[in-house]
């Protein structure tokens, strides 16, 4: 396993930033360091670093939204497992940007994909709890999806794993196709509002 840790970034959606996660070959469950990746101060204009307050402002909001959540992001990977018999659920984000604060979960079934929005405050299941077609979505999406079907473990697993390795609670996850090799990737909030990327290799 390899842990990034990242301060002050914040993923609207776990995917978003997945495209330099994984950045070399990563070791079964089993805990290991942390790295530490230096952020440069590069030179700025006035704008964009008007543009960089106002984006550090709502990662901010959204933190605290996720903070207060009385929903945990295992319990809603529990609550959109139960809605489908014999899926799996594929990745789960959390997202406090608008209107009620809820995670949006993705579970698989054959060829068949449901997208669920579990509210963060109560529990239950609402919002969009449509299904697609996993042929009509797009390679990478796909790929990663059916990566599911080449590992036993579960999402719940690697994100209980990281968790416990990064010392706080886990904001979104997925499971990607990483060159073939079907790789875990949470993010975890630690106690000082940092983030922190784990990732997971099942063995």
């Amino acid at each position: 396993m390899r842990r990034e840790a990242q301060p002050g970034r914040k993923p609207s959606r776990w995917h978003v930033h997945l495209f330099a996660a994984v950045l070399c070959p990563v070791l079964a469950f089993t805990p290991a360091g942390a790295v530490t990746l230096p952020i440069a101060a590069p030179a700025i204009s006035q704008g964009e670093a008007a543009g960089a307050d106002v984006e550090e402002d709502v990662a901010a909001r959204e933190l605290g939204v996720f903070r207060a959540a009385e929903v945990s992001l295992l319990e809603a990977i529990t609550i959109a497992g139960r809605q489908h018999a014999g899926a799996r659920v594929a990745d789960v984000s959390f997202d406090g940007g608008a209107g009620a604060p809820v995670y949006r979960v993705r579970t698989v079934l054959a060829d068949q994909v449901w997208e669920d929005d579990v509210d963060a405050r109560t529990g239950a299941v609402s919002g969009r709890g449509h299904v697609l077609s996993l042929k009509k979505l797009e390679a990478e999406d796909r790929g990663n999806l059916m990566a599911l079907k080449r590992v036993r473990q579960q999402l719940r697993d690697a994100v209980l794993i990281a968790e416990k390795a990064a010392s706080g609670k886990a904001i979104s996850g997925g499971l990607i196709d990483a060159d073939g090799k079907p790789t875990f990737i949470i993010f975890v909030v630690g106690g000082d509002d940092h983030l922190e990327q784990v990732t997971l290799g099942p063995p």
